[in-house]
């Protein structure tokens, strides 16, 4: 769509141009401004339905979702002719009860435990550690198709990367799942075919990074395969990791921690004294999610009490969930069905 405005721009003051009129819509995209013209950023686009193809398309053709796909309207506002304004309510963006309406209708975006642990049998290889970093540190598509190599310690077992979308800064201690899984994903990494992924520690098998600005990124399409081979049903995504980790995480009752791993800025006067968190306070976050996840359920529970770790025997953790190397840590524990050295 940038290209065909483009397009449509120069076509139509070169037209002007030959004819010896200025209208003052448009101007050169090289020159910064001119007589009766424009400054480049400020491009118009007179036709009232080329806005309202574009508004409608920006969404898609941008890989714009979320609270940026209502502020289409607005994002695409300087692109209207100065001429007079209708806007209609094609324009508006939508209410919050709205919202709230759709959200209510679409469900709660949450993985069971025993749901993430059918996907993570049917997973492997690298999509199996994403999908350990989505519930270990809440981390999203963007957040894996980025990660670079130099963020991740795997003998001190922690993970520093700041939230690309923000710059926000995270830090997250990695369970012993995680940091076997990243040695055997890595120890199977393909060469990247760019100069710009060889920092990534992430390629796919044709040698790309995972990473897309669109919603069809390669993380979402084999996602949705896993869930569908799993028969985990819903509008879920990969990304219903993040709600997980943060709903379960939040029982750990300690917001500021849950906040730091996530990179959640929190508009209080408490965020702007608070000058540290201790690696205690994260590892303790990081274990509850770990507990409720591989929880062994109780022979006295129900089928119907689901995973709720107050209803469930719970294997015991690791002193140090970077590793293990804990003076109380056991040679090996079993849970649910997977291995973890600890």
């Amino acid at each position: 769509m940038p290209r065909q405005i483009n397009q449509c721009t120069r076509q139509k003051f070169r037209k002007e141009e030959r004819n010896g009129k200025d209208r003052g819509y448009f101007a050169h995209p090289w020159r910064k401004s001119e007589p009766g013209g424009t400054r480049t950023h400020d491009l118009r686009i007179k036709s009232p339905l080329l806005y309202q193809l574009s508004y409608r398309l920006a969404p898609s053709l941008y890989g714009v979702r979320g609270a940026a796909s209502r502020r289409a309207p607005q994002l695409l506002q300087p692109l209207r002719a100065p001429a007079p304004v209708r806007y209609g309510p094609g324009f508006k963006r939508p209410s919050k009860k709205t919202l709230r309406l759709y959200k209510a209708k679409q469900g709660p975006k949450l993985f069971t435990a025993e749901e993430i642990r059918r996907l993570l049998d049917a997973a492997g290889g690298q999509m199996k550690t994403m999908m350990l970093l989505g519930i270990n540190c809440g981390y999203g598509n963007s957040d894996c198709g980025t990660l670079p190599l130099s963020a991740v310690d795997l003998e001190s077992g922690w993970v520093d990367y700041p939230r690309p979308k923000t710059g926000i800064p995270r830090r997250c201690p990695l369970w012993p799942e995680t940091v076997a899984a990243l040695r055997e994903a890595l120890a199977k990494r393909k060469a990247p075919k760019a100069e710009e992924d060889a920092g990534l520690a992430f390629i796919t098998k044709y040698g790309d990074g995972w990473a897309k600005d669109t919603a069809d990124s390669p993380i979402t399409k084999e996602t949705r395969k896993l869930l569908d081979a799993a028969a985990v049903n819903g509008p879920r995504n990969f990304y219903t990791f993040r709600h997980t980790f943060r709903t379960v995480a939040d029982e750990a009752k300690d917001q500021p921690s849950i906040d730091f791993i996530m990179g959640h800025e929190s508009p209080h006067m408490a965020t702007v004294y608070r000058e540290r968190i201790s690696d205690e306070r994260l590892k303790a976050v990081a274990g509850h999610v770990r507990k409720w996840l591989f929880a062994k359920p109780s022979p006295k529970s129900s089928p119907s009490s689901g995973d709720d770790p107050a209803q469930t025997d719970v294997a015991p953790v690791a002193p140090d969930l970077a590793g293990g190397r804990g003076p109380e840590a056991a040679p090996q524990k079993e849970l649910q069905g997977v291995n973890v050295p600890v």
